[in-house]
């Protein structure tokens, strides 16, 4: 089923290659063939779509090609017609779609990552049956990125496809991505240096939505936002209007 889907998309996105000269249209399309791919296959308490990232500050990232996120304890999000913003809390995971895979492509996709990763985030506590769980402290967004071809002319996953990684700086590092011309791939950053994971082209699809589900599953559920905070800069002290006191006349002073 899997391998029908990856041969599907492929060759969408070969028409698409051939035919539109046009680059961000052919981007544009693209992008819509992967959000519909987690559209259809991540469990139903993540959402996926493109949005901008905000934070209680009012700080924005730039905007993400794929933003997975949270809508039970972050329930909210702006949709208008050509852009959502997700509060920062609610994500997951962002994604950045390219047409090939390239050391410039990886560092796009890095410093994209890291515009949602560097926003502020805030906590509190969950109120159950059996009585409040702590506010859930923060985790490392995921990063990732996909294409559809190998942008070098050896394999995909060589040495520059190594070196490309490892100068990433630490808000700028991919956890996964897939290539469907050559494979998906997954990095553990655990030592500091990337020690990465790769499948065959065959499998890329399939591996791919796989890993990132079970990347997902590790990171358990997003915090419960403080909607006070993004609450607060909307509301102004109130101020009440004491009148003054009243002045009484002296009897003992005559006009003159």
């Amino acid at each position: 089923m899997f391998l029908g889907l990856q041969n599907e998309m492929f060759q969408r996105m070969e028409t698409v290659r051939a035919n539109i000269g046009h680059a961000p249209t052919m981007g544009d399309e693209a992008e819509a063939e992967w959000i519909e791919l987690f559209q259809h296959f991540l469990p139903k308490r993540y959402q996926a779509d493109k949005a901008f990232v905000v934070d209680s500050n009012g700080t924005i990232s730039e905007q993400m090609d794929v933003v997975v996120f949270d809508r039970q304890y972050s329930p909210f999000m702006a949709k208008l017609k050509k852009a959502n913003y997700v509060p920062a809390e609610s994500v997951y995971a962002v994604l950045e779609a390219k047409q090939d895979l390239t050391a410039e492509h990886i560092e796009y996709a890095g410093k994209k990552a890291a515009s949602v990763r560097n926003l502020h985030r805030t906590a509190m506590p969950i109120v159950h049956a059996g009585g409040t769980h702590q506010p859930r402290k923060d985790f490392t967004i995921l990063a990732g990125f996909f294409c559809h071809a190998n942008g070098w002319k050896k394999e995909a996953f060589g040495k520059p496809f190594d070196a490309a990684l490892r100068t990433a700086a630490p808000a700028e590092r991919l956890d996964f991505g897939c290539c469907l011309e050559a494979g998906s791939f997954f990095v553990d950053w655990q030592s500091g240096q990337p020690s990465v994971k790769t499948s065959d082209k065959d499998t890329a699809l399939v591996s791919f939505v796989l890993g990132v589900i079970a990347a997902l599953q590790r990171l358990g559920t997003v915090p419960a936002l403080d909607l006070g905070a993004y609450l607060s800069p909307m509301l102004t002290k109130g101020k009440v209007a004491v009148p003054s006191p009243t002045k009484k006349k002296d009897p003992k002073v005559k006009k003159t």
